[in-house]
Protein backbone atom coordinates (compact mmCIF):
# COMPACT_ATOMS: atom_id res chain seq x y z
CA UNK A 1 0.00 0.00 0.00
CA UNK A 2 1.28 3.70 -0.68
CA UNK A 3 3.38 5.02 1.98
CA UNK A 4 4.46 1.63 3.54
CA UNK A 5 8.06 1.04 4.48
CA UNK A 6 9.61 -2.13 2.80
CA UNK A 7 13.14 -2.64 4.38
CA UNK A 8 15.37 -5.65 2.95
CA UNK A 9 17.48 -7.76 5.30
CA UNK A 10 20.92 -7.46 3.46
CA UNK A 11 22.46 -9.52 6.23
CA UNK A 12 20.40 -12.83 5.01
CA UNK A 13 21.08 -12.25 1.72
CA UNK A 14 25.02 -11.77 2.23
CA UNK A 15 25.41 -14.90 4.11
CA UNK A 16 22.83 -16.86 2.32
CA UNK A 17 25.13 -20.27 1.25
CA UNK A 18 23.05 -20.52 -1.80
CA UNK A 19 24.13 -17.10 -3.49
CA UNK A 20 27.70 -16.51 -1.37
CA UNK A 21 29.18 -20.15 -1.42
CA UNK A 22 29.86 -22.55 1.39
CA UNK A 23 31.46 -20.73 3.29
CA UNK A 24 28.75 -17.31 3.51
CA UNK A 25 28.90 -17.40 7.61
CA UNK A 26 32.83 -16.75 7.45
CA UNK A 27 34.85 -13.33 6.89
CA UNK A 28 35.99 -13.05 3.86
CA UNK A 29 37.57 -9.64 2.47
CA UNK A 30 37.98 -10.94 -0.83
CA UNK A 31 34.04 -12.23 -1.40
CA UNK A 32 32.45 -9.45 -3.80
CA UNK A 33 35.73 -8.90 -5.50
CA UNK A 34 36.05 -10.38 -8.88
CA UNK A 35 38.42 -9.58 -11.79
CA UNK A 36 38.14 -6.38 -13.62
CA UNK A 37 34.43 -5.52 -11.24
CA UNK A 38 33.85 -2.17 -10.07
CA UNK A 39 33.02 -2.06 -6.28
CA UNK A 40 29.64 0.05 -7.61
CA UNK A 41 28.60 -2.61 -9.44
CA UNK A 42 24.72 -3.84 -8.65
CA UNK A 43 23.77 -7.22 -8.48
CA UNK A 44 21.20 -9.64 -7.25
CA UNK A 45 23.84 -11.32 -4.51
CA UNK A 46 25.16 -7.95 -3.52
CA UNK A 47 22.24 -5.41 -2.79
CA UNK A 48 24.11 -2.32 -1.20
CA UNK A 49 23.48 -0.30 -3.43
CA UNK A 50 20.14 -1.28 -4.31
CA UNK A 51 19.34 -2.69 -8.25
CA UNK A 52 17.93 -2.24 -11.45
CA UNK A 53 15.95 1.01 -11.85
CA UNK A 54 16.33 2.06 -7.97
CA UNK A 55 20.11 1.70 -8.30
CA UNK A 56 21.79 4.71 -5.85
CA UNK A 57 23.01 7.03 -8.46
CA UNK A 58 25.25 8.41 -5.90
CA UNK A 59 27.56 4.65 -5.37
CA UNK A 60 30.11 5.99 -7.19
CA UNK A 61 30.68 9.19 -5.58
CA UNK A 62 30.16 7.14 -1.87
CA UNK A 63 32.66 4.45 -2.77
CA UNK A 64 35.46 7.09 -3.82
CA UNK A 65 34.42 8.51 -0.28
CA UNK A 66 34.85 5.55 1.65
CA UNK A 67 37.91 4.42 0.04
CA UNK A 68 39.76 8.42 0.93
CA UNK A 69 38.34 7.70 4.27
CA UNK A 70 40.23 4.37 5.20
CA UNK A 71 43.34 5.51 3.34
CA UNK A 72 43.48 8.30 5.48
CA UNK A 73 42.50 6.47 8.46
CA UNK A 74 45.54 3.15 7.64
CA UNK A 75 48.07 5.54 6.67
CA UNK A 76 47.68 8.07 10.15
CA UNK A 77 46.76 5.55 12.78
CA UNK A 78 47.21 2.05 14.20
CA UNK A 79 43.81 1.09 15.15
CA UNK A 80 43.05 -1.88 17.76
CA UNK A 81 40.33 -3.43 19.28
CA UNK A 82 39.57 -2.33 22.73
CA UNK A 83 39.12 -5.83 24.46
CA UNK A 84 40.27 -9.30 22.54
CA UNK A 85 36.73 -10.95 24.16
CA UNK A 86 34.41 -11.03 21.26
CA UNK A 87 30.84 -9.14 21.22
CA UNK A 88 27.88 -9.98 18.88
CA UNK A 89 26.11 -7.60 17.23
CA UNK A 90 22.45 -6.08 18.70
CA UNK A 91 20.05 -7.83 16.55
CA UNK A 92 15.97 -6.15 16.80
CA UNK A 93 13.88 -7.40 14.81
CA UNK A 94 15.57 -7.26 10.65
CA UNK A 95 17.94 -4.99 11.77
CA UNK A 96 21.48 -6.06 13.16
CA UNK A 97 23.86 -3.02 14.63
CA UNK A 98 27.32 -3.71 15.53
CA UNK A 99 28.36 -4.21 18.77
CA UNK A 100 29.08 -1.13 20.87
CA UNK A 101 33.06 -2.74 21.69
CA UNK A 102 35.22 -0.05 21.40
CA UNK A 103 38.21 0.60 18.84
CA UNK A 104 41.95 2.43 19.59
CA UNK A 105 43.41 5.10 17.33
CA UNK A 106 46.99 5.78 17.94
CA UNK A 107 48.40 8.62 15.91
CA UNK A 108 51.73 6.55 13.49
CA UNK A 109 54.79 7.76 14.14
CA UNK A 110 55.64 8.81 10.67
CA UNK A 111 59.19 8.61 9.52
Amino acid sequence: PKGRLVNICSGEIHSDKELQGQYADEFNAFRYLKKNSPATRADKSFLTFGLGKHTCPGRHFAVNEIKLTLHYLLLKYDIKKASIEKIKPKIYGALKFPSDEGLIFEKRELK
